[in-house]
């Protein structure tokens, strides 16, 4: 985790948010994070309450969401991006992603945009160069998979994380919680039932730390490499 907080404001060229915040699920604290981190809080999780692992992290990632999207008197531009602690980030990586999120913007208040896809560039429609590189709608958001980094505007991580918290909620009372509420899939799931306007972009500007994927079957090498340009 620290290595990853270190590489972002490393690789982000001194431009980084005004609050970095980083949660983890484990009962012990955070320590070395580098100069520059402005605001930083731990999020712990009851192991009792909530022995399934999948479900921690679920739930980890959606205090993450309430917690970077608290209302503010600049909602309208504020963006939020969240992002897991096995990841490498591309040269410039924060003011590219806030640049896409700006062009975004201008259609739509509620959007997601992925900083990381598997797929060929084929595989999308025909995008829009935003400095230097293609701001790429996501056609079909069943395809979608993997939450490495995702930028959302306050408003969609809002709504997200309320809808994701009832349907979890609901869930763990019914005694079994289902796999596409959970993690990776449980994004898409919620993204699909508010129809939120899904994007990604090309060459990736961030990219998985290792050969070792926990939604890809092992037996199948990741493909990012293909489409990174992380120097």
């Amino acid at each position: 985790m620290q290595e990853t907080v270190r590489l972002a404001i490393e690789k982000s060229n001194g431009l980084m948010p005004d609050n970095v915040m980083v949660m983890n699920d484990s009962t012990s604290p955070v320590d070395g994070l580098p100069e520059g981190v402005h605001h930083r809080e731990r999020c712990q999780l009851d192991l009792d309450r909530t022995p399934n692992t999948f479900v921690r992290i679920t739930e980890n990632y959606l205090r993450a969401l309430r917690a970077v999207s608290k209302p503010s008197p600049y909602e309208d531009r504020q963006v939020c991006c969240v992002c897991e602690d096995d990841v490498i980030f591309a040269k410039c990586w924060y003011s590219h992603a806030k640049e896409l999120a700006s062009t975004v913007a201008r259609d739509t208040p509620f959007y997601a945009i992925s900083l990381l896809h598997y797929y060929e560039r084929a595989d999308f429609s025909s995008g829009t160069i935003v400095g230097g590189r293609e701001l790429l709608r996501w056609g079909d958001p069943n395809s979608f998979y993997g939450q490495q980094g995702m930028v959302f505007s306050a408003m969609t991580a809002r709504h997200l994380a309320m809808e994701w918290e009832i349907a979890l909620e609901q869930a763990k009372t019914s005694g079994d919680v289902p796999g596409n509420l959970l993690v990776d899939m449980g994004l898409k799931t919620m993204i699909i039932r508010l129809r939120v306007p899904l994007y990604t972009v090309h060459p990736n500007l961030i990219q998985h730390i290792g050969d070792v994927s926990g939604v890809i079957p092992r037996d199948t090498p990741l493909r990012t490499r293909h489409y990174w340009s992380g120097e």
